[in-house]
């Protein structure tokens, strides 16, 4: 069943996770900037650049990883050689800066790909007396995921088109949304309405070809529920009445 069928001229990455960036993983005494917070790599482009800037009073060593990422269901990620990333380790004193350059190995791909960049920060070496003696100090590291879209060379204007379909489960409707368009797209205000019961999930990336799976709860004697959404660069409210599955 189709949501919407509109056209995108832009994507945006959600405004949840650029929050996100800015604070750095809760109660993480290490704070990074990112510029910019999505990376993206278009038609024959080989390369791209993030500097990653130290915005908290204590030095920190950091690790790099590139994992692709795909979704069945729910986010999947997996360890990829399709790029080179320098450096993989590298440490920050307060303010100073870091650029780190993404080079992808081989030829452009014939599909849109996506990636995600984590920055790890490493533990440090630490100890601290206690009436029992020398005991190891427990910190909260920092941790973040930066999104990389490999697009294709033409610009990202196009047809989006969002699916879905509904299975009945022990738990409840399991609703799985899907992009069947070969261009990722931002789906935010997502809401489900059954009766007087809503869900709304938090806006999300739908990758190109991309499913994500929600489960709504079972109500007594509701058989529809109502679906609003914002897809892409339109601030238009789309809606849909699906039927839900005894």
């Amino acid at each position: 069943m189709s949501l919407f069928n509109v056209p995108t001229l832009t994507r945006t990455l959600i405004r949840a996770t650029l929050a996100a960036l800015l604070l750095g993983t809760a109660d993480a005494a290490t704070s990074l900037q990112f510029s910019p917070t999505s990376l993206q790599l278009r038609g024959s482009q080989t390369s791209t650049l993030v500097t990653i800037r130290n915005v908290s009073t204590q030095t920190a060593t950091f690790s790099t990883e590139l994992l692709r990422w795909r979704q069945d269901g729910q986010d999947q990620y997996a360890a990829t050689r399709d790029f080179i990333v320098n450096p993989a380790r590298f440490t920050l004193a307060p303010g100073q800066e870091q650029t780190v350059r993404l080079a992808r190995r081989g030829a452009p791909t014939t599909e849109e790909r996506a990636y995600r960049l984590y920055v790890q920060e490493l533990p440090a070496t630490a100890t601290g007396e206690s009436a029992e003696g020398t005991v190891a100090q427990v910190t909260t590291l920092y941790r973040v995921g930066l999104p990389l879209f490999v697009t294709l060379g033409t610009p990202n204007v196009g047809t989006t088109e969002v699916t879905f379909t509904v299975d009945p489960t022990s738990d409840g409707q399991r609703v799985t949304v899907r992009n069947t368009n070969n261009r990722y797209t931002l789906v935010r205000d997502l809401q489900f309405t059954l009766g007087e019961v809503r869900t709304a999930p938090t806006a999300f990336n739908l990758l190109a070809g991309g499913a994500l799976t929600f489960t709504l709860p079972n109500v007594p004697g509701v058989r529809t529920a109502d679906v609003s959404a914002k897809v892409g660069a339109s601030d238009e409210t789309r809606r849909l009445t699906i039927e839900l599955r005894p």
